[in-house]
């Protein structure tokens, strides 16, 4: 008799352990079903063998999805920034930093002990590079006229005085500043409509040019155009154009202010 009773437990106890396993199941395929459901979600395929291939089908539709949506970004801030501005606006990033170890060294050159920059570490500095042509312009802020001038992208720089004269020279001061802005875009600002100060300097957005003037010369005034930078002293009459070629053109203030306009 006992035998008989501890027969019908046994019998029941495997009935209701095999009804929750069912009823487990159940409940994660409606999970499963209910996820494989939802908005832009991504289902597994049977098979334990494949699961490794199906993660990485997976990363690969993120990273695609990822990547429409970043080109798309991209193409609006493009957009927005051709809109916004045109002319040397639109060509030439800017950059501002002080003379020092970082801003003078570049992945070649590192500041020597003994460079005759020394002498200008701390001072502030802006640089602006033309994106199209390469040309570069460099203005300490200390500056009471004179700035450098690079034509073009492996050129020699120059420095042009306030009276108009040219001089070879042998690197920028910020030199790591201008091969940052060659080399990485977010280094630079594109110029905005509001004037920009550099100690002795202002850079102002006038039209299709950046015309930087210094206060402690008002008569000189330095037009920053899509493909050159025309330098004018209007107490002298005279004017020099520089272009890519970086070969100095003379000319008289009036002559430069007639072909700019």
């Amino acid at each position: 008799m006992i035998h008989e009773q501890k027969a019908v437990l046994l019998v029941v106890g495997l009935a209701f352990l095999a009804g929750a396993s069912s009823s487990s199941a159940a409940a994660g395929h409606l999970r499963s079903t209910a996820l494989a459901n939802q908005p832009g979600s991504m289902r597994l395929r049977g098979g334990m063998a494949t699961m490794a291939e199906q993660m990485a089908e997976i990363r690969a539709k993120k990273a695609q999805q990822y990547a429409a949506v970043k080109d798309e970004h991209s193409s609006d801030v493009l957009a927005s920034e051709t809109k916004d501005s045109s002319g040397a606006q639109a060509d030439w990033m800017l950059a501002q930093d002080k003379v020092g170890p970082e801003s003078i060294s570049t992945k070649g050159h590192s500041m020597e002990i003994g460079d005759a920059r020394n002498i200008y570490l701390g001072q502030g500095v802006t640089v602006l590079r033309n994106k199209r042509t390469g040309m570069a312009v460099e203005f300490l802020h200390e500056s009471k006229g004179w700035f450098y001038l690079r034509p073009r992208d492996g050129a020699g720089p120059k420095q042009i005085s306030t009276e108009g004269i040219v001089f070879d020279v042998h690197r920028f001061y910020a030199s790591g500043v201008l091969e940052q802005l060659k080399n990485n875009p977010l280094r630079g600002n594109r110029m905005k409509d509001e004037p920009v100060k550099a100690g002795c300097w202002k850079l102002v957005v006038d039209g299709p040019y950046i015309v930087v003037s210094n206060m402690e010369h008002p008569t000189l005034q330095i037009y920053l155009c899509a493909d050159s930078v025309v330098t004018i002293n209007s107490a002298t009459n005279e004017a020099v154009w520089m272009d890519s070629s970086a070969v100095p053109r003379h000319l008289t203030a009036d002559a430069a202010r007639e072909e700019l306009n």
